[in-house]
């Protein structure tokens, strides 16, 4: 499994285990392929490809909300959308097309915060809030640096550099919001 999958499991792992205290399971995605993840065991086991009414569909961001379902963004060309999908059978369900008024690949991250809010980043610095039932962004500004991953902790969010960046990021919400 590539490390981007096999940390962003770990990610949600650890996310999911402060919602729902008895779960030992993570997930992640090799591009339009979900795994679960046994944390316990360290073994990460085939669900199957992800698609969206039959196409397969790669994905990006894997996030949980309180409840436990399990949130993901496509980054396809021309159509960015933000899906739910089946942790059973990888099958994922359109929330909605994201607003971001771009083609170009951006290499989203997502993540859930304890106070239910979504927040999506891209590696090109871009940051923005996401209602999770309908898929509509806001924009809030650059962070300045490569992010291709994003966590949650309480209201804290830690962004991952990728593409050379190798560096760790405290991001605070609510200071991004105020610029």
């Amino acid at each position: 499994m590539p490390l981007r999958a096999f940390l962003a499991a770990l990610v949600l792992g650890v996310c999911a285990s402060q919602a729902r205290a008895a779960d030992v399971v993570g997930y992640g995605e090799a591009f339009n392929v979900l795994y679960s993840v046994d944390l316990t065991t360290r073994t990460a086991s085939l669900i199957g490809g992800a698609t969206l009414n039959g196409v397969p569909v790669n994905l990006y961001g894997l996030t949980f909300n309180p409840n436990g379902v399990l949130y993901a963004v496509s980054d396809a060309n021309a159509v960015k959308s933000l899906l739910t999908i089946d942790k059973t059978t990888g099958q994922a369900a359109l929330v909605g097309q994201l607003n971001l008024g771009t083609n170009a690949q951006l290499d989203l991250a997502l993540a859930l915060t304890c106070d239910g809010k979504l927040w999506m980043s891209a590696s090109t610095g871009q940051f923005w809030s996401v209602d999770p039932s309908t898929a509509a962004t806001t924009a809030l500004g650059n962070l300045g640096a490569t992010l291709t991953g994003l966590a949650a902790r309480g209201s804290l969010l830690l962004g991952a550099g990728g593409q050379g960046n190798n560096n760790l990021y405290a991001i605070d919400p609510i200071k991004v919001t105020a610029n």
